[in-house]
């Protein structure tokens, strides 16, 4: 699907995140470069590179952040397979959940990697480290992980819920000084992670709109709604509710986790499941509080979906273990796999419509800038802006044009 429907052309977001491209900067200017309150990180140096290798073709990143999701997809199924011992039908739900085609906005409409898609992956990717029984992984290798993810787009919120897992953390007053001399040098690493990430960093809400406290505070909530009711592709009128309802059971297993995570020597289900919800919840909440004025409805926007996928697959994992099967049984957990199945099927129609209309947009703007030359009559003659001000980026195209980089109507 991201094969099909990539455009070979810069939309929106992307001109301003391509800065260090056009100013061959390096990879390092584009790990710093800081896009609304986040910088790019990872996502930005592994794009730089990327568009160097690529002569500046766009669908290789389309493609590189498609196989991010795909891998986040493996890493959900390792986390299963660590967390219950084994594999059966019901680990399905993972990749169906990771891979949910909701986020299609994000993966190939305004491409960013570093948005959202690279934060899951290295949240899934610090989950498998965390329940390792190897000391130096648990706390050196987690909290690399994490500190790489402070810098990665919304990665902040997964910085954000391991540093809250560690402090929880009853198991590293355990056997030996060497176990807390790890864990100490892991929180070193966290804090001096934090000193780096706010030097020279300017709060940009990247909303001219925004205001604190929104009223009426509710509102809050019901951007929220929107955004988990997202998980189905189902009239827009009935999300909320549905929202409401995956809220509800997202919360209930927050507080689950954190009581169980929090008690010694507890499984490794219970701290793994508070990580995956408190970076779902913290992205959903912070989101909400920047975006609120946009529109409650603007919740259920696509490239909000990938963060909090993984706290829906926390309600998953604690289905799964002991203490909930128990008293629910199969019937909830072949409800949830139905769920999963519905979710992913659903929004794959959507993805297909929502992608297929952007690519044809861009492509008939490509083919008018091909037969006129002029950005802003090519924007005049398709009827589509691939920026809200298109002056604003003539001398970028005209860049690509000098360079021969991009906007190319037969690219696919």
């Amino acid at each position: 699907m991201v094969r099909r429907y990539s455009a070979d052309v810069l939309y929106n977001d992307q001109w301003f995140l391509y800065t260090p491209m056009f100013e061959e900067s390096g990879a390092w200017s584009a790990f710093l470069l800081q896009h609304g309150p986040h910088r790019q990180g990872l996502g930005g140096a592994a794009t730089y590179l990327l568009s160097s290798l690529s002569v500046f073709t766009i669908q290789w990143e389309n493609l590189m952040i498609a196989g991010v999701v795909i891998m986040s997809g493996t890493l959900s199924l390792a986390l299963y397979k660590r967390l219950h011992g084994r594999w059966n039908a019901p680990a399905a739900v993972a990749p169906l959940l990771i891979m949910n085609p909701s986020q299609i906005g994000t993966v190939v409409t305004v491409p960013n990697l570093s948005h959202s898609v690279l934060p899951v992956f290295l949240l899934l990717a610090l989950a498998n480290c965390w329940i390792c029984e190897r000391k130096w992984v648990r706390y050196l290798l987690s909290s690399f992980i994490a500190s790489i993810s402070l810098f990665t787009g919304f990665g902040v919120f997964v910085y954000i819920g391991f540093t809250l897992l560690i402090a929880l953390d009853r198991s590293s007053s355990l056997n030996s000084k060497y176990d807390r001399l790890l864990k100490g040098v892991g929180i070193a690493q966290l804090a001096f992670a934090l000193l780096l990430f706010a030097s020279d960093y300017v709060w940009d809400p990247a909303n001219p709109a925004m205001k604190f406290p929104h009223s009426p505070a509710i509102d809050y909530v019901i951007f929220v709604d929107y955004m988990y009711g997202r998980m189905l592709y189902i009239e827009k009128s009935f999300r909320p509710y549905l929202g409401f309802l995956i809220l509800v059971l997202v919360l209930l297993a927050g507080w689950t986790a954190l009581v169980r995570a929090s008690r010694k020597g507890s499984d490794p289900v219970f701290s793994v499941c508070f990580l995956l919800v408190t970076v779902g919840l913290g992205f959903a909440f912070g989101c909400s509080i920047g975006r609120v004025s946009l529109g409650v409805g603007t919740g259920g926007g696509s490239r909000y979906q990938s963060l909090i996928l993984p706290s829906v697959l926390a309600v998953f994992f604690l289905l799964g273990s002991g203490v909930l099967r128990k008293y629910l049984g199969a019937p909830a957990i072949i409800a949830f796999f139905v769920f999963a199945v519905g979710s992913y099927l659903s929004n794959s129609v959507y993805a297909h419509d929502y992608a297929m209309l952007k690519h044809q947009g861009k492509l008939r703007w490509i083919e008018a800038y091909e037969s006129s030359g002029d950005p802003l009559k090519a924007a005049e003659e398709s009827g589509v802006a691939i920026f809200p001000e298109m002056h604003l980026i003539r001398e970028r195209i005209e860049i690509l044009k000098e360079r021969n980089w991009g906007l190319k109507s037969d690219s696919n």
